[in-house]
């Protein structure tokens, strides 16, 4: 059984001895190198070849044994080059001098390969006499977001937002062309990405808040002035405002498409017509293998794209808060330090102007030089009758009262009663439904979404629940009633709301057994 399903059991394993850091950097630079753009089969001697180059520019980070028996890195970089040829590795024509680092060094390069091998980072495979190194995939994808962990955790939302829209308004172009049944599997590859481009959008944007935290932490915990600026300027203004806060609140801010793109959604939601292409290009472009399974795929990508632009406006004002609180941290930080600065500066002023002109009026009588003013304190006693400590005075006895209710104001009351009033509104069970439904339909009657009638706030919240009854009405629901899809393609559009047309069809009574 293997870890996470793909990993090897012991791949964490290397990061969790002395030679964490190093083994770190391996994989970095491993991957970096042999692994991360084109497709490559270096060799053995290759690989061994570049952790020995790795060794021998970070020193530093090969710990082994005691600290007496650690090298301090000064033998280690003045090692000569090596050279991998064919099958074996060869020291340069300049290693007699540092043939014995170089051979520790060699062999310590095998041994950091040979552990890589074992742990599952390293996969090697043989073609005739050549052998040559791979990394499995799951190591491939954890040394990739180890490496873009390397690089920092700046986000870029550059574009992002501009190509879910671009992706939403093309795959509608698609679906309402001539040739739309040729187009859906494009317009749902385009969806479907769309979907996982807004959900890396919302972690860039959590990566954001996570960074302000990090940085208020960080400038709260520092110990003066100096280092608090630093960070500031630093971590805050050089990382942070230069980098993500330009993306973000420059032309491609999300709040100008927002709009757009939830009337995209609406519509790919509420139109039949769509809705089917939809399911059908996901079948065709192979999203899902069934259509139950396709619907599933459909409703959660779309269910993501909404909620990701529905939480921008509670998502910013985060950042905006955390913004302002550390941009006033630093405004009251650099105000009290410049009074402080101001007031000790005028009064170490005054104090060298006192004693020049003291020292030059004495020098000029041919005197000795006055004591300045304040600068000799008085005498004081340390006790006195108001410095003592005054008698406790004792506690009032506890009375026997009743406690009178708290009254109420009227209006806040009536005001309570209208707001409970009002989010009742919004509860709305399956009774509500048939209640709405039976105005309208007598037993055994037929009817169409589109032709009743919406008159009241209540009613056009019935009317809502009874369109996601369409798939899964409730088991009351199913006892009076039977919902179906319009053959027609026709859609409700009136001043309430625009949806897809389906009918209604009110079972008639049982008849009462006498």
């Amino acid at each position: 059984m293997s870890l996470f399903g793909l990993l090897h059991d012991d791949a964490f394993l290397i990061f969790s001895r002395e030679q964490r850091y190093f083994y770190a950097r391996v994989v970095v630079d491993l991957f970096r190198r042999f692994f991360s753009d084109t497709v490559t089969f270096p060799t053995r001697t290759e690989v061994v070849a570049a952790i020995y180059d790795c060794l021998r520019a970070n020193p530093d980070l090969w710990r082994e044994g005691d600290s007496d028996d650690r090298d301090d890195g000064t033998s280690v970089l003045s090692a000569p080059d090596i050279r991998s040829n064919g099958r074996q590795l060869r020291r340069s024509s300049q290693a007699s001098e540092g043939s014995a680092v170089q051979d520790e060094m060699r062999s310590r390069a095998w041994r950091a390969y040979n552990r890589l091998l074992r742990t599952g980072w390293l996969d090697e495979e043989v073609y005739g006499l050549r052998v040559t190194v791979d990394m499995p995939p799951a190591a491939m994808l954890l040394a990739d977001r180890l490496a873009a962990l390397e690089k920092g955790l700046s986000a870029s939302f550059r574009g992002v937002v501009s190509l879910i829209r671009g992706s939403l308004s093309s795959a509608l172009t698609d679906l309402m062309s001539d040739s739309a049944d040729t187009r859906a599997p494009g317009a749902a590859a385009g969806i479907h990405k769309a979907a996982e481009m807004a959900l890396g959008f919302s972690r860039e944007l959590r990566m954001v808040l996570a960074s302000l935290r990090t940085i208020e932490r960080e400038i709260l915990g520092s110990d003066s002035l100096k280092t608090r600026l630093e960070m500031f300027f630093r971590d805050f203004i050089g990382q942070l405002v230069l980098k993500d806060f330009e993306s973000i609140y420059k032309t491609n801010h999300p709040y100008r498409y927002k709009d757009e793109i939830l009337g995209y959604l609406e519509r790919l939601e509420d139109e039949g017509l769509l809705r089917r292409l939809l399911l059908e290009g996901y079948i065709s472009s192979e999203l899902a293998p069934t259509t139950d399974e396709a619907r599933a795929l459909v409703d959660a990508d779309l269910f993501t794209l909404r909620t990701v632009f529905d939480s921008l406006d509670q998502t910013y004002e985060r950042i905006n808060a955390f913004r302002v609180r550390l941009e006033t941290r630093l405004r009251n930080t650099i105000k009290y330090a410049d009074l402080g600065d101001q007031r000790h500066g005028q009064r170490i002023g005054a104090l060298i102007a006192r004693l020049d002109s003291g020292l030059a009026s004495a020098a000029a009588l041919g005197i000795e030089p006055p004591a300045p003013d304040s600068l000799m304190v008085g005498e004081m006693a340390p006790w006195a009758e108001h410095l003592l400590r005054e008698p406790v005075t004792p506690h009032p006895a506890v009375r026997d009262d009743t406690l009178q209710p708290r009254r109420i104001s009227p209006a806040l009351l009536a005001w309570r009663a209208r707001l409970r009033q009002y989010n009742d509104l919004f509860i709305v069970h399956p009774q509500h439904v048939l209640a709405f439904l039976d105005r309208h339909l007598t037993p055994g009657e037929h009817g169409e979404a589109r032709l009743l009638p919406l008159e009241t706030v209540e009613d056009f919240l019935a009317f809502e629940h009874l369109r996601r009854y369409r798939h899964a009405p409730p088991a009351v629901v199913q006892a009076r009633y039977r919902l179906a899809p319009c053959p027609i393609g026709l859609v409700r559009d009136d001043e309430w709301l625009r949806c897809e047309n389906f009918l209604i069809h009110r079972l008639p009574q049982p008849e009462t057994a006498r």
